[in-house]
């Protein structure tokens, strides 16, 4: 049996939402570029750069993270097709990414160090904004 039996919809969501969020910030970084050294005519002009870079800020965000909750899925259901875990195991690894104290379960360091990555990843990304 494969490990990985995903269906191709999963996988199209997960890279296009890291393909659009590769974009938004690509569309960030030169909206702000084009804004470098030019003097600013009005408050409102300003209040409005500022209003699209923090809408292309939050996209970028959204998608990522999108994109790697997707695959903290996608390998949650693989590792539980290949490792039995107890209640306390499964009840963690479903956990992990809205609870931090999950990370102090065992079980989920043994059988699902990759979810673990993948879940420090999650929060870091949350963290950081």
């Amino acid at each position: 049996m494969a490990l990985f039996k995903a269906h191709w919809a999963v996988p199209s969501l997960m890279i296009s939402c890291l393909l659009c969020g590769i974009a938004f910030a690509l569309g960030h970084h030169f909206f702000y570029a084009s804004l470098n050294s030019r003097i600013v005519q009005s408050n409102i002009e300003q209040e409005w750069n500022i209003r699209i870079g923090t809408g292309m800020a939050f996209l970028v965000k959204t998608r990522l993270t999108a994109a790697v909750g997707f695959a903290y899925t996608q390998l949650l259901w693989a590792t539980l097709r290949s490792h039995h875990a107890t209640l306390e195991g499964v009840d963690a690894m479903f956990n992990v990414t809205t609870n931090a104290w999950e990370f102090l379960t065992l079980e989920l360091w043994q059988k699902g160090f990759g979810l673990v990555l993948i879940a420090g990843i999650l929060w870091y990304v949350n963290c950081r904004s």
